[in-house]
């Protein structure tokens, strides 16, 4: 027997088939929905690159995110600060995909690394936020009961911050990186010349360095002082590599804080002793051809262990 129906009983059930297909949501939209939180670990090698962003969501002070993941091959604390092409080429050297970047680029950019060392699972991550003309650098850790990947990560964040090249790099750390630190008390002497008035001052250096080490890069926080007329200082961060035999070359920082010399970064050199005990630096500053009698400075430090050096936390 044939079931006959009306038509508006027809036009009835056509309506109610349609609503309901109109207000379902797919079923692909629900699962990416429903894994948003989750780390897969799919590409965990391949850096993240997004555009300006600050991580606490205030404004952003110029800050640009280059790059950030959860694997890398650095597995312990570790800053790294380039504002020069030779260091931000050590960093390139570290994660892959950096984009390149001028000489120019760093005449007004330095580019900050912040990498959290190893962790035992997923759901860590590094916070880099403008705060109080620096940056301000802080451990992410997942929410208590936080489904995460079982997953040893290494995660990292590199952004690209507005400084100038006679600027200092004002960093707040929290007590993840704090606690690489090895602190080294400094003597040593400084020799500015030069000017218009041809001037020559010799000065006495004195204060303290904090020491990062990982691999074959090195991370110097200066806080000199320069005993001169006036007490001059010298507070930056600057970092480059340390081979082997203790060698060290490090990265442009500023110089005019200290010496007063215009657009003419110092650069250093130096060597460890066999073990990293004490650390001989020569400063010099970089020439700028474009400014005309502008002062020149170079300095030895001396350098020297008030403390051991931090354990390492990763699990090899």
């Amino acid at each position: 027997m044939r079931l006959l129906m009306k038509p508006h009983s027809i036009f009835a059930f056509v309506l109610v088939v349609t609503i309901a297909n109109l207000n379902a949501p797919g079923c692909s939209q629900q699962q990416r929905s429903g894994n948003a939180n989750v780390q897969t670990g799919a590409t965990p090698n391949r850096p993240t690159k997004t555009g300006n962003q600050n991580d606490a969501g205030n404004a952003d002070g110029g800050l640009k995110v280059l790059a950030s993941g959860v694997i890398c091959k650095v597995v312990e604390s570790y800053i790294f600060v380039a504002r020069d092409v030779d260091s931000y080429q050590q960093l390139r050297g570290v994660i892959e995909g950096l984009p390149a970047e001028s000489p120019e680029f760093f005449q007004s950019q330095a580019v900050v690394a912040a990498f959290l060392g190893q962790r035992m699972t997923g759901g860590f991550d590094v916070n880099i936020a403008a705060a109080d003309g620096g940056l301000r650098i802080l451990e992410r850790t997942p929410p208590k009961g936080a489904m995460v990947n079982q997953l040893v990560t290494t995660p990292y964040r590199i952004v690209a911050f507005p400084l100038g090249v006679d600027a200092s790099l004002k960093l707040t750390l929290d007590q993840t990186w704090r606690q690489r630190f090895r602190p080294y008390s400094v003597s040593g002497t400084m020799r500015v010349g030069g000017g218009f008035a041809g001037i020559q001052q010799d000065w006495k250096l004195t204060g303290k360095l904090q020491i990062m080490r990982v691999l074959n890069l090195v991370t110097i926080f200066f806080e000199v002082e320069g005993q001169a007329r006036e007490t001059r200082r010298l507070q930056d961060v600057a970092s480059g590599t340390a081979d082997g035999s203790g060698g060290v070359i490090l990265g442009y920082f500023n110089s005019a804080s200290l010496t007063m010399a215009v657009q003419s970064p110092f650069q250093a050199t130096g060597q460890f002793d066999s073990v990293e005990q004490s650390l001989a630096l020569e400063l010099q500053t970089v020439p700028n051809p474009k400014i005309a009698d502008n002062l020149a400075a170079r300095g030895s430090i001396r350098a020297t262990a008030t403390a051991g050096a931090p354990p390492n936390r990763a699990r090899y």
